[in-house]
């Protein structure tokens, strides 16, 4: 327990040390946006497997609000970071309002082959 007060602080300085190389700076503003990114990554996957089970046992999931925007703005930040997308596609998926086709969405473009595909996907809900 002793022990427990100095971990904080060790951080704190190990990440001072950091911060005063610029190389190692970059670096840890690198690795702080991928920790970012794959929470997001998994936030949404998450939820679009709980919800899946909870369908698949016939149990209905309140949405609070907001979520869906949120999970709709994650799915567009992800893609925005690795594919190019068309403004129509980015617009149809920020106005989505129904979880459902976000999870359908999110499912189909992991395993979709192309962009067109993605987009006549897109199109199509």
């Amino acid at each position: 327990m002793k022990n427990s007060f100095f971990v904080p602080q060790k951080l704190q300085q190990t990440v001072k040390y950091i911060m005063r190389d610029r190389e190692m700076e970059e670096r840890y503003m690198l690795l702080e946006e991928l920790l970012k990114e794959e929470y997001n990554r998994g936030k949404v996957a998450g939820m679009a497997e709980a919800r899946a089970e909870a369908r698949a046992k016939g149990i209905t999931v309140d949405i609070p609000e907001g979520i869906v925007e949120d999970v709709a703005y994650s799915f567009l930040h992800y893609l925005a970071k690795y594919i190019d997308i068309s403004e129509e596609a980015r617009t149809r998926i920020s106005t989505i309002t129904d979880i459902a086709k976000l999870d359908e969405l999110f499912a189909t473009a992991l395993n979709l082959n192309s962009v067109e595909d993605l987009e006549e996907f897109i199109q199509n809900l």
